[in-house]
């Protein structure tokens, strides 16, 4: 434990900063949890933790000196309450410029004077000084990198909230309208980057067999469309756990966005008869004329603890789904899921198998790459296992025969036109 803290202790001095233990992972530190919780707290303390204090005077006054350090530098003591400046920005994308709050003791740009005397707070506090220093030379290197183009002071956070308040008063200033017009647009940029986001992570995993011709780009104009699954038509499930509660929802009404199923419905040619059908049976799927199916299946929300299972199966009716489409009709499966899933024993009828993670608000951006709109160039971040026996797997393991390696996602270009 000794040599553990001290490493911490290093890097937190480093960067001023302060330790903090995840959600009972001092409670965890025995088998079974609590068995001990004096020597956990003990135990948890000498390795490092700062916000657990049942422990000596020394180790508490060091805890202590860091804590209200890192709280000065931020500037909690003249600004304790959350600053709601840019408040009715949230959702926003800021494209050229980025920013950050200086706190009100260092109000002047620190490009512009003598970064010494905005930091000489007291002569008995030669280290806060030192520290403040530091930080904001850190900045100033963000700033020479192009990381940050410019500070808001303390006059540029107020000028901000009386322009926002006078919007919803009805008396808008110029300048008030302005910044109403900023952020509406604003908003939409942030949705363009999430869409962004969306179509450069989807991974195309297959893409029809050898001596078949490739399903993607997916035609928009075609007979017959069907579209099934349980996570076509569900934002909640889209968005997964840790969505505006904890594990997450199921439904429409979580947030705004566009579950998959409008986003290929604003896709395909007016002209395309376009289906959706939860878990249709097989003849349903084979009296349909259908030109091709996408069928959109994968795992429920869950965070943390309440996602762990040992079989990392698809949820059903979803393997009822993928067997009844992909057995009638030529199909591309998308899955969603915030890890690989169980697929190889339905591969062989998959036409096209996609991983689409959590896409979260911007189904738009699955439907873009889906009708090649945009190329596929997502790879995969971990490996996609061929059955649960053969977890846990690495890249580097002697016996590594995985269904899909880590790296691997097949390339596509946009469809011509496009």
């Amino acid at each position: 434990m000794p040599a553990y803290y001290h490493s911490v202790m290093k890097g937190v001095s480093t960067v001023m900063s302060f330790v903090i233990s995840d959600w009972q992972g001092i409670d965890r530190i025995t088998s079974p949890p609590h068995a001990n919780y004096t020597y956990s707290v003990q135990a948890g303390i000498h390795a490092g933790i700062d916000m657990r204090k049942v422990i000596s005077m020394r180790r508490i006054n060091d805890v202590v000196r860091r804590i209200l350090r890192v709280k000065f530098i931020m500037g909690l003591f003249e600004n304790p309450f959350p600053d709601n400046t840019f408040l009715h920005h949230l959702g926003s994308q800021v494209q050229h410029e980025k920013y950050i709050r200086w706190p009100s003791h260092m109000k002047s740009d620190p490009v512009k004077r003598d970064t010494t005397k905005d930091c000489e707070f007291h002569r008995d506090h030669v280290q806060r000084t030192d520290n403040c220093i530091q930080l904001k030379k850190e900045i100033e290197y963000l700033i020479r990198r192009g990381h940050l183009r410019r500070y808001v002071t303390s006059e540029d956070s107020q000028r901000d909230q009386r322009d926002h308040r006078r919007i919803h008063k009805g008396g808008e200033t110029s300048s008030a309208k302005k910044a109403h017009l900023r952020s509406i647009r604003s908003s939409e940029a942030h949705r363009d980057l999430a869409k962004e986001a969306v179509r450069k992570s989807k991974v195309l995993l297959k893409n029809g067999e050898t001596a078949d011709p490739p399903l993607h780009p997916l035609p928009k104009k075609a007979d017959g469309i069907l579209v099934a699954g349980t996570h076509a038509d569900n934002l909640g499930y889209q968005c997964g756990g840790w969505t505006i509660i904890w594990q997450g929802l199921a439904g429409n009404n979580l947030t705004q966005g566009t579950t998959i199923l409008s986003a290929i419905s604003s896709a395909v040619d007016p002209s395309t008869d376009l289906v959706y059908k939860e878990n249709p049976d097989l003849e349903f799927v084979k009296s349909g004329n259908f030109s091709y199916a996408i069928v959109v299946v994968g795992e429920h929300p869950y965070a943390e603890t309440d996602g762990d299972i040992s079989n990392l199966t698809i949820p059903e009716p979803g393997p009822a789904t993928i067997t009844n489409v992909c057995g009638g009709v030529k199909c591309v499966v998308v899955v969603i899921s915030g890890r690989p899933l169980l697929i190889q024993p339905y591969l062989r009828s998959i036409h096209a198998l996609v991983a689409a993670w959590l896409p979260g608000s911007e189904g738009q951006g699955v439907a873009d790459v889906l009708f090649g709109d945009y190329g596929f160039t997502g790879k995969l971040p971990r490996t996609w296992f061929k059955t649960v026996d053969q977890l846990p797997m690495n890249f580097d393991d002697p016996h590594y025969d995985p269904l899909f390696p880590i790296g691997f996602g097949l390339t596509t270009s946009p469809a011509a036109g496009k």
